[in-house]
């Protein structure tokens, strides 16, 4: 069995919810990434905030990870998408940290589409494989959108991936 561990960004809590069921589910160990200042609650500000986010692509600070990866095999990625991509806290992690050689398993979620978040989690591992990527939609007003049984479906997956 492959040694995994979790590593989630997570702003209204919804990647949190993902993230929780699947720690609890798999036992596994985690981090969240958190940025050194926090983004603003009210969303039109975040909006705001973060408006250039697929074009310029920023990176920001976040609290360090005293993580050693070489006790894993696997890292599962978690998300929000903002502006279509991963926000800057994620963005930051995948650039400072170095996953080459582990399977990357990524889970993401978005109140639309995961328009080209997946892409950039390829692109910013490279030397990683990137498979068995999780997709869970929200609505900002009322939560998760996708279904319980296609959450716990997806996680009998990445238990199977990681029995492999």
């Amino acid at each position: 069995m492959k040694k995994a561990i979790l590593i989630y960004y997570s702003y209204s809590g919804n990647t949190k919810y993902i993230a929780s069921k699947l720690e609890a589910r798999l036992g596994l160990d985690s981090f969240e990434i958190t940025p050194l200042k926090e983004y603003t609650k009210d969303v039109n500000g975040l909006i705001n905030q973060t408006r250039n986010n697929q074009k310029d692509k920023p990176c920001t600070d976040i609290k360090g990870c005293t993580i050693n990866f070489d006790n894993y095999d696997t890292v599962i990625i978690g998300t929000p998408v903002w502006w279509y991509t991963i926000p800057p806290t994620t963005r930051t992690f995948l650039k400072e940290y170095d996953l080459t050689g582990k399977l990357i398993i990524p889970f993401i979620t978005s109140g639309s589409d995961r328009g080209e978040s997946l892409e950039e989690i390829e692109k910013l591992c490279v030397g990683s494989e990137v498979k068995g990527e999780g997709f869970f939609q929200f609505d900002m007003k009322k939560g998760m959108v996708s279904k319980e049984e296609d959450i716990d479906y997806w996680i009998e997956s990445v238990k199977e991936i990681l029995a492999d």
